[in-house]
Order: C-alpha cells, then sequence, then structure tokens
C-alpha cells in the first residue's frame, strides 16, 4: 500500500524552479543551488526522488549502495551516456554525462550513502557547482541538515489525515488504531493490505 506523492512532487518542483529562476535573474535573495531533501528513516525520501527522475526530465538520481567504483562507472555510462569510450574515472562520466545532457537545468539527486563511491562521483559533479554556464542544481538526500543551506525540503511521516483517505474502506476507529500502530511511517504502512481487515 502506497501514499500518493503527487503534491509532494509538485510542491519539489515548485522549490527547484524557484532556485532555477533566482539563478537566472541573479536574485538577491539568490542562495547555493542545492536542495536538502531531509526525513527520518523510513518515511519515503527515496521513493520521492525516484518519483521526480521518473517523472521530470534532466534529473538524474544517483546510489551507488553495495556497487564498486567499475560496476558503478558502468551502470552509470549504460545508463545516461550514449556515445563514448568505457569511462575510467568519475572525472570523465562527470564531463561526459555535461556535455551530452547541454541543455536545460538538470537536478542531480543523491543518496548521502558516506561510501567511496558516492563521494568519488560527487565530487567529480561538484565542480560544476558554481559554473554559471552549467546550469545545475544539486539535491542531498539525508536524514538530517548537514550544513546551513537554506534549501530544506523536509519529508515527513505520514498524518491521521493522510491514513483516512488511503484506508478510506476502514472504519474511523481501526484508521486510528492502524496509525498508532504504525507511527506515520510509509516503509511500514506500505506492507498492509487494504483488502485485509484491522484484524487480519
Amino acid at each position: 500500500m502506497e501514499f500518493d506523492l503527487t503534491e509532494q512532487r509538485k510542491s519539489f518542483h515548485a522549490l527547484w524552479n524557484d532556485i532555477v529562476f533566482r539563478i537566472n535573474t541573479r536574485s538577491r535573495h539568490y542562495t547555493e543551488p542545492i536542495i536538502q531533501l531531509i526525513g527520518p528513516k523510513g518515511s519515503g525520501k527515496t521513493r520521492l526522488a525516484q518519483e521526480i527522475a521518473r517523472t521530470y526530465p534532466n534529473v538524474l538520481y544517483l546510489s551507488f549502495e553495495g556497487q564498486t567504483q567499475d560496476e558503478a562507472l558502468a551502470l552509470f555510462q549504460q545508463m545516461y551516456i550514449k556515445n563514448h569510450a568505457p569511462l575510467s574515472n568519475w572525472e570523465q562520466a562527470a564531463d561526459a554525462y555535461m556535455k551530452e545532457h547541454a541543455s536545460g537545468y538538470k537536478l542531480l539527486i543523491w543518496e548521502d550513502e558516506h561510501n567511496a563511491v558516492s563521494r568519488a562521483c560527487h565530487s567529480a559533479f561538484l565542480k560544476y557547482h558554481n559554473d554559471e554556464s552549467a546550469n545545475v542544481v544539486f539535491c542531498i538526500i539525508a536524514e538530517r541538515e548537514t550544513s546551513i543551506w537554506r534549501n530544506v525540503f523536509p519529508v515527513r511521516y505520514r498524518t491521521l489525515a493522510e491514513y483516512c483517505k488511503l484506508f478510506s474502506a476502514y472504519e474511523k476507529k481501526d484508521i486510528v488504531r492502524l496509525f498508532g500502530l504504525t507511527e506515520g511511517i510509509p516503509a511500514v504502512a506500505k506492507e498492509l493490505d487494504p483488502n485485509k481487515s484491522y484484524e487480519e
């Protein structure tokens, strides 16, 4: 059972567009082109990031859990770079990606995994951070704020109102009991079958 993330996607996209607008207009309210997508474990951060990547063009979602450097580079090239000799490092990968996807603003989303592969990839792309011609906005997924960056997009556990929509066939008292049982954690709620009774 999955919660609808339509509104979260729209809100995130609005924040991304606002940052792009501030970059383009050199607004005095301009902030770093980095979004922190933060929230507690199991709140749906990764699912939201993956849906954003599927929904909008020019969005790159990167996660390297359980991969070696060579495996991650090969997969990255297979998915995002068409015409290039085999990549030997992340600097080549970043340059090839930016060249191939030169038009429009890009949103690069990272899982904050703190492993060697993720760090190497992140470092390679960060050289485009202050490049005015690169048109890049970065998004870091983490459980808590890690810097003074002001562009924070919080992902929280779900509310009782959202449970009422998701489990609309249940009696109100059972919805409240389910909410208390799962504590509003999407990762737990998705395991529930709405076709079964509360007791089941």
